[in-house]
């Protein structure tokens, strides 16, 4: 049997990872956790009462917003653990970038119930398919097996589950990372140094813990691939930050989200969980920087 082209392999890829997608749906409970981290960007973006905060990365508005969680979580029908955790929660934590709350702006319709689970898929779906094209850009030409094999070990990747059940960023994040492996092994020479850096940029505006990433490239260029490629992905670093910043410029109307976001970051809620699930919350940025 003839090797799969590229294209073959993004396709059976797309395919398998629906297909999983799918699947999980009838082996995964909502009420595992309280979805906080997707609430904060879909309160930030839909909620008709909190589109009118003058900043919603500011302490008053999350305590706003928090005050609103109590309020969602008790008309929801995954409401037990929810109404539980809205009733400690004091302030919600800035856990969506400017850039995602731009993107989920276009994205939710205003149905608490309905985006929820638009996003859980997206990140069952986004999570898998990063896993498997970096799987089979390293791997090309993998059997079958393998492609189902990889994305579903891969789920015992602990942020991915924390996606799945608390509606964080993590999976949405590994598709940027998956994307530009693919693009940097399959593009020629001349391209794959800025996509490549364009990619893990834009990973880090989803999320900043894909910048754990950064002082391993730095030793990598450093040591092996020398100032050319380090200058290309620099190329692809300051695009990516700039098509961040006008997109996210449009949307907000002239605020200077990403300052605001920086300040909030530095304030940043501490949920009070059980000791269980905090270690489950605080482990995962230890597991991003792995996989980043």
């Amino acid at each position: 049997m003839s090797e799969l082209t590229f294209r073959q392999q993004i396709a059976r890829t797309l395919i398998i990872s629906a297909f999983v997608t799918l699947a999980s749906a009838f082996f995964t409970s909502p009420d595992a956790y309280p979805p906080v981290d997707f609430y904060q960007s879909w309160a930030a973006t839909v909620s008709d009462g909190l589109m009118t905060c003058d900043n919603v990365y500011g302490r008053d508005d999350r305590a706003a917003m928090a005050k609103e969680f109590g309020r969602v979580s008790e008309m929801s029908s995954i409401s037990e653990l929810q109404s539980d955790i809205a009733g400690k929660t004091k302030s919600l934590a800035p856990i969506g970038s400017p850039l995602d709350l731009a993107l989920m702006k276009h994205l939710f319709i205003g149905d608490f119930e309905r985006d929820y689970l638009f996003f859980r898929t997206l990140s069952v779906f986004s999570f898998l398919f990063g896993v498997s094209l970096i799987y089979l850009s390293l791997r090309p030409g993998a059997g079958l097996i393998s492609c189902i094999a990889v994305p579903l070990l891969a789920a015992l990747y602990p942020p991915f589950w924390l996606d799945l059940f608390a509606g964080g960023l993590n999976s949405l994040q590994m598709l940027f990372i998956g994307a530009g492996v693919a693009l940097f092994v399959h593009l020629d020479e001349s391209w794959r140094y800025s996509v490549a850096g364009a990619a893990l940029t834009f990973a880090a505006m989803v999320k900043p813990t894909a910048v754990y990433a950064v002082p391993l490239l730095v030793v990598l260029f450093a040591f092996g691939r020398g100032g050319r490629a380090a200058a290309m992905s620099l190329v692809g670093v300051l695009f990516a930050v700039a098509f961040s910043w006008i997109v996210v410029h449009l949307v907000t109307a002239n605020r200077p989200a990403w300052i605001d976001y920086r300040q909030a970051l530095v304030d940043v809620y501490q949920p009070q969980l059980s000791g269980s699930l905090l270690w489950r919350f605080k482990s995962v940025d230890f597991w991003v920087a792995v996989a980043a």
